[in-house]
């Protein structure tokens, strides 16, 4: 038999007046759970092992099993990190969107929820109203990037976007307007193109807000390299630092170095 860990996300609160229990809860809280407890476990890993579910009373307990033991320590080592810091700075954007949702569900519903593991079941990450885990804004800053890959959805009826499969973040989308879609010429579904984008960036760690892709332009798909082409981007960047004295001393401040 294989080894297996579980997580679990315990709700306490009411609904109607009533204790919350599994028989009160609406089958749209448990989806969005289920969503959630995927991103909490398996952040970066497409290809993650099965996760198998219980509902079980306590108020309500959402209990999610793994043979992934180690996805699960690493959870629980996360959760102690969280309470020792008292953010979310230095997680995954998966891991920072499921959390920001349960604290959401918190306020909305007046609930408190508890996150534990089977690794260590007194390691919890407690929510309440008085919570406040968020990831601090000013760590973050507005970078323009170029994504490469194959166009595999196009447009949307009320959030119109582009998915784009890449190499180096799996598929992202990429919101944009219907203004900005009937400015293209063709739809261009399943071709490999270059998308300029606006983006979140934390630049003391590079990491990349994968969901806060804004669409700017297309840009020429050049899969081989071509010095003349990656010239031109620099010259066209360079307008954007024109007004910035020292732009080496204006990089270590940005992302948060000083010099001696």
């Amino acid at each position: 038999m294989k080894n297996t860990a579980y997580m679990e996300i315990k709700i306490d609160g009411k609904k109607d007046g009533k204790p919350l229990l599994p028989d009160n809860l609406d089958i749209a809280e448990i989806r969005e759970i289920l969503e959630q407890a995927g991103q909490l476990l398996f952040p970066n890993d497409k290809n993650r092992p099965t996760i198998t579910y219980q509902l079980l009373e306590g108020s309500v307990k959402h209990r999610f099993t793994t043979t992934a033991v180690q996805a699960v320590i690493v959870l629980n080592a996360l959760i102690g990190q969280i309470n020792k810091q008292g953010s979310l700075n230095d997680c995954d954007d998966k891991t920072v969107k499921g959390i920001e949702y349960l604290q959401e569900q918190v306020i909305d519903k007046s609930y408190t929820i508890d996150i534990s593991t089977s690794t260590a079941k007194s390691n919890k990450l407690h929510l309440d109203k008085t919570t406040q885990y968020r990831r601090s804004e000013s760590l973050w800053v507005d970078v323009e990037l170029y994504l490469y890959g194959e166009i595999t959805e196009f447009g949307g009826k009320t959030q119109p976007a582009i998915d784009l499969d890449t190499k180096e973040y799996g598929i992202v989308q990429i919101r944009t307007t219907k203004d900005s879609l009937k400015q293209i010429e063709n739809t261009r579904l399943y071709e490999f193109a270059a998308v300029r984008v606006q983006a979140k960036q934390n630049p003391l760690t590079q990491n990349v807000d994968k969901t806060s892709f804004r669409f700017i332009d297309f840009a020429e798909y050049v899969p081989r390299y071509d010095e003349e082409y990656l010239n031109s981007l620099i010259r066209k960047a360079k307008k954007s630092w024109e007004d910035v004295p020292d732009v080496d001393v204006w990089l270590q401040e940005v992302r948060g170095y000083s010099r001696a």
